[in-house]
């Protein structure tokens, strides 16, 4: 009788741990391959300067970004 009742209760708390493990294990998976998803997804984040297209100097950028949010 007792014996059963530990069964069923190990059985039950280990698949509610299983849940969470399983949740906790890929929010882990996305946060390490970060920049890999990110390269997939938002490729344009990484993209090369064209040929003969110059970069902007900080001045620029900054005047630029105070334009868009002041």
């Amino acid at each position: 009788m007792i014996r059963s009742f530990f069964l069923f209760l190990h059985r039950w708390i280990g698949l509610a741990m299983t849940a969470f493990l399983v949740v906790v294990a890929l929010s882990g998976s996305l946060l390490a391959f970060n920049t890999e998803l990110e390269r997939v997804f938002a490729p344009r984040l990484f993209a090369e300067p064209r040929p003969g297209q110059t970069p902007l100097d900080l001045a620029t950028l900054a005047e630029r970004a105070q334009a868009i949010a002041p």
